[in-house]
C-alpha cells in the first residue's frame, strides 16, 4: 500500500485500488549495452511490441510511417531497443531513447538519455524538439516506485506532460498503455478508463486507436481483462482547461 495520506491523490477517489506488488530497483543497475551488433539484430527481428507479441505496434508505425520517415524520434522507456530498431527500419533518420538505466551505444543514429539530462538541456534551451515520441507499456508505471522511482501520485500526468514539451508543434505521440476501468494495481501499474484516460491524453488531438479496445465493467485483475491498444495523438497549439 502507499502512504494512507497518498492514497486518495494515487485513486483521484474514482480509481479502484488493488494490491498487485513488485520489488523491483532498476535505479542504479549495471544499464544496457545496446552496441551496433545488438541493434542490428534486432532491425532483423519482427516488430511483435517487444516481449507482448502482438502486431499492435508494426500496424501503427506502418500506418503513419510518414510520421517516421526521415524525421527524428523518440522512445520513452526501453529495457531492449525493439522499438528502437522498429522506427530505424522504417527510416528514422534519428533515434533518441530515454531510460533511467544507463545505456551504451556505438549505433550512430541512436542516442540515449537519462530523463535527467533531457531535463537539464531543456531547461537550458538547448533541447532540439523531436517529430514523433514513441512509448509502449512505459507510463503507466511511472510514480508507484516499482522501478525504484520516487512515489509519485501523478507520475504518468507529469510524464505526458513533460513529453508534450519535448515534441515540435502538431508533433505526434503513439502511445500504448493498459485499458480497463481506472485502476491503481499497487505497485505493478495503471489501468485507464474514461477518467485517468482524459487526463493522460490532455494537450493532444486523439488521431488514432489503433489495437483492441476494451471496457470492462468491472475493476481489472491481475495481468488480464485489460487491453494495451496505441492510442495516436497529435500535440495541440495550447491546453484549454475550459
Amino acid at each position: 500500500m502507499p502512504p494512507e495520506e497518498l492514497l486518495d491523490m494515487y485513486t483521484m477517489r474514482k480509481a479502484h485500488f488493488a494490491d498487485w506488488y513488485f520489488a523491483q530497483k532498476y535505479n542504479g543497475g549495471v544499464g544496457y549495452d545496446w552496441s551496433t551488433n545488438v541493434v542490428e539484430e534486432f532491425m532483423r527481428k519482427p516488430n511483435i511490441c517487444g516481449g507482448y507479441r502482438v502486431n499492435t505496434c508494426v500496424v501503427t508505425m506502418e500506418t503513419y510511417q510518414h510520421y517516421i520517415n526521415d524525421k527524428v524520434c523518440l522512445v520513452i522507456g526501453s529495457e531492449s531497443p525493439w522499438a528502437e530498431a522498429a522506427l530505424l527500419n522504417l527510416k528514422a533518420k534519428h533515434v533518441i531513447t530515454i531510460e533511467y538505466m544507463e545505456i551504451k551505444t556505438d549505433y550512430p543514429k541512436l542516442t540515449t538519455y537519462h530523463p535527467s539530462t533531457v531535463a537539464e538541456l531543456n531547461i537550458k534551451n538547448l533541447w532540439e524538439p523531436v517529430d514523433l515520441i514513441f512509448s509502449f507499456s512505459s507510463l503507466e508505471h511511472d510514480g508507484l516506485g516499482r522501478y525504484g522511482d520516487p512515489l509519485n501520485p501523478f507520475g504518468d500526468l507529469e510524464s505526458v506532460a513533460r513529453a508534450r514539451c519535448l515534441l515540435k508543434p502538431r508533433g505526434i505521440l503513439m502511445l500504448g498503455v493498459p485499458m480497463a476501468p481506472d485502476t491503481v494495481l499497487w505497485n505493478a501499474h495503471r489501468t485507464y478508463g474514461k477518467y485517468r484516460l482524459a487526463l493522460l491524453t490532455m494537450g493532444f488531438d486523439i488521431l488514432d486507436l489503433i489495437g483492441t479496445f476494451c471496457y470492462i465493467e468491472e475493476h481489472a485483475v491481475r495481468g488480464g481483462d485489460v487491453c494495451q491498444p496505441i492510442i495516436v495523438l497529435q500535440k495541440t497549439e495550447a491546453i484549454h482547461t475550459n
